[in-house]
C-alpha cells in the first residue's frame, strides 16, 4: 500500500477514485481493508485503520457523516449527525446510521446507513467545513424532541456557552415551531435550575 494513500487517509475519507488517482487498485484497496490498514466506514468509504481505532464516538460520526456527504452532496444532516459537526455533546451513545432531513435528493436511490427524514416545514441550514447542516438551534430543538432530557440539555448547555446559539434563538425556534409542527417541546427548558451541576460531556 503506497504511503501517500495511507497519509490521505489518515487526514479524511478517501475512495476507490482517490487510491486510483494515486496508483492503487481496488484489489489493493480491499486487502488492506480485510487486514485493517484501513476501515471501511461506509461503501466506497475508507480511513485509517490506526485513526478509526483511536476515534470516540462523536469523532467516529463525524468522519461516517463526511463520508455520506460525499454520497449526497445536497444533502443537509440533522440530529446528532449535525450535532457531530457542530461539536455537541450526544449522551447515551451514538447511532450508527446518519441523519438527513428535508427534500430527498439521492435520485431515487436510498443509502445504507443513511436514515432520511422528510419535513413539511421550513428547514434552515448552515455550511460547517464544507457539510450542509441545520443551524445550531434547529439540532438543538431536534434533539430535545427525541433524545432523553439530559442529552437535550447537555447539547443547549454547550452550544449556549460556546456562543453557537443564544437563548432567544432558542426560544424563538421553539415558539415558531409549536405544538401543531411536531416540536413537543417548549417552555425555557435549556434553563439549568441555579445550583444543579453542568450537564456531563458527550462519550
Amino acid at each position: 500500500m503506497r504511503e501517500d494513500l495511507m497519509a490521505a487517509a489518515g487526514r479524511r475519507v478517501v475512495s476507490s477514485r482517490d487510491a486510483e488517482r494515486l496508483g492503487v487498485d481496488a484489489r489493493a484497496l480491499r486487502r488492506a481493508a480485510t487486514d485493517g490498514r484501513l476501515v471501511r466506514v461506509r461503501r466506497d468509504a475508507y480511513v485509517d485503520g490506526t485513526r478509526w481505532g483511536r476515534a470516540t464516538g462523536p469523532a467516529r460520526h463525524l468522519v461516517q457523516v463526511s463520508a455520506a456527504a460525499r454520497a449526497l452532496p445536497d444533502a443537509v444532516f440533522s440530529h446528532e449527525s449535525a450535532a457531530a459537526v457542530w461539536g455537541l455533546p450526544v449522551l447515551g451513545g451514538w447511532p450508527s446510521s446518519v441523519r438527513v432531513v428535508g427534500a430527498y435528493r439521492g435520485g431515487g436511490r436510498r443509502l445504507a446507513g443513511v436514515v432520511h427524514r422528510s419535513s413539511t416545514l421550513t428547514v434552515e441550514t448552515e455550511s460547517r467545513a464544507g457539510i450542509r447542516v441545520t443551524t445550531c438551534s434547529r439540532t438543538v430543538v431536534d434533539l430535545a424532541r427525541e433524545r432523553p432530557f439530559a442529552t437535550a440539555l447537555a447539547a443547549a448547555d454547550h452550544a449556549l456557552r460556546a456562543g453557537l446559539v443564544t437563548e432567544e434563538e432558542l426560544a424563538l425556534l421553539v415558539a415558531s415551531l409549536g405544538r401543531g409542527g411536531g416540536c413537543g417541546v417548549h417552555g425555557t427548558w435549556w434553563r439549568t435550575p441555579p445550583g444543579w451541576p453542568s450537564p456531563p460531556a458527550s462519550r
